[in-house]
């Protein structure tokens, strides 16, 4: 059985759950490939073939010159610049690549796609691989929406109607084609917006966690025998100033804390942001060095994740399984894994008061949940055991005939 994984980058939340699939699965002895646009900030990996970015042709630049529009790179630049708006990210179903005709995807037996945005040209893609047995996990909302990624941006860019409408459309349209499509959602949460964001109800769903490998993330003794006044919290994100992951939403809890001479604060993720005064901070920046990670969570009791918006960050799985507990707002995939009480705090969205309250109410009482068993869940649910989930749906499809 050839699995090929195809994701557009190696890292980001998405590429490094993509990446730990293809590890694990190449561990359990299954011929597995990974495709990304060439990526030079990790290691070597088996079996990757990186695809150079697209560079338009000087043939091409000639005619984008007098506004004949070749490339779709261009034509989806210029498509942006005649609107204003504030968003995330947005991409658009058309791209310059032509991944269906690498030899190693034609010669699969199982497409597995991750995050695929600037990378699948969807027209193309599902139109020549219509008959192959195709795996998608869910990352975001984008293979259910147009343009956008997530909810809030497409809420707020009322201007981008027509142009998101159209590139819905579109993806639809080329989705439809396939005929042996199954969708991996992370966790119920993405479920629910997959059935309620696709024409594709002719097409199969399973929600698998993400897998982690547990000799990388889990709680080591002397996390679980430490003692002291001060209590440890983690803020962490790729980008601290990144407004769906709402970092300014915890500051103002934490601003209304009175007991901010009782805890510390460790940051992590690239960019600067400043703590209210009278809380003792630690800021780490970007990290990418696991034991490092993992020797932050365990320092910490407590991971905060105050996104408006997510689905399910490799961080919480993380650092449930170095036996942290998370308080988060009630939303997304932590809704469907944050149980009160037992690994963690759910705080409904976006109350900064409650959030403020909850952690009060924590120090004041030194609630410290057990390490022990918050590990012990979260590694039945995310460690690379669950490798069997992926292989009996590769064999399962493997052995269907082609859908009618």
């Amino acid at each position: 059985m050839k699995v090929v994984h195809i994701t557009t980058w190696l890292h980001g939340g998405a590429g490094i759950a993509a990446l730990r699939l293809h590890l694990e699965l190449l561990n359990q002895g299954i011929e597995s490939h990974i495709i990304s646009l060439a990526n030079t900030t990790i290691p070597q990996v088996n079996n990757h073939h990186p695809v150079l970015e697209h560079q338009t042709s000087l043939y091409e630049k000639i005619f984008n010159k007098f506004g004949i529009r070749l490339n779709s790179a261009y034509r989806n630049t210029h498509r942006l610049k005649q609107l204003n708006g504030e968003y995330e990210i947005v991409t658009f179903p058309d791209t310059d690549y032509r991944i269906e005709n690498i030899d190693i995807v034609k010669s699969a037996d199982v497409i597995h796609l991750h995050w695929i945005a600037n990378f699948i040209n969807y027209k193309t893609f599902f139109s020549k691989l219509k008959n192959k047995k195709i795996v998608w996990t869910l990352h975001d909302l984008n293979p259910m929406q147009g343009i956008f990624h997530y909810k809030n941006d497409e809420f707020n860019n009322p201007s981008f109607g027509g142009l998101n409408k159209h590139a819905y459309n579109q993806k639809m349209k080329a989705i439809q084609k396939v005929r042996n499509l199954t969708y991996v959602c992370l966790n119920n949460w993405m479920l629910d917006q997959l059935n309620t964001g696709t024409k594709a109800s002719f097409h199969k769903a399973d929600v698998i966690p993400n897998i982690i490998n547990e000799k990388d993330f889990f709680a080591d003794a002397k996390s679980m025998e430490k003692s002291g006044s001060l209590l440890n919290f983690l803020l962490i994100a790729c980008d601290v100033n990144n407004y769906r992951k709402g970092f300014d939403l915890a500051l103002e809890a934490l601003s209304r804390l009175k007991n901010k001479d009782k805890v510390t604060i460790f940051i992590v993720g690239k960019g600067e942001t400043t703590i209210p005064k009278g809380i003792k901070t630690n800021m780490i920046g970007a990290l990418y060095d696991i034991k490092e990670l993992r020797s932050i969570y365990n320092e910490c009791e407590y991971l905060i994740i105050p996104s408006r918006e997510d689905n399910l960050p490799n961080t919480m799985a993380e650092a449930l399984l170095c036996g942290t507990a998370v308080i988060s707002f009630k939303i997304g995939g932590m809704a469907n894994h944050i149980v009160n009480g037992a690994n963690g705090f759910l705080i409904d969205p976006y109350n900064v008061e409650k959030m403020a309250k909850q952690i009060d109410h924590i120090i004041e009482n030194r609630i410290i949940l057990s390490r022990n068993q918050i590990s012990k869940k979260a590694h039945q649910i995310f460690s690379q055991t669950n490798i069997h989930k992926y292989t009996t749906l590769y064999k399962d499809l493997m052995n269907e005939k082609l859908a009618l």
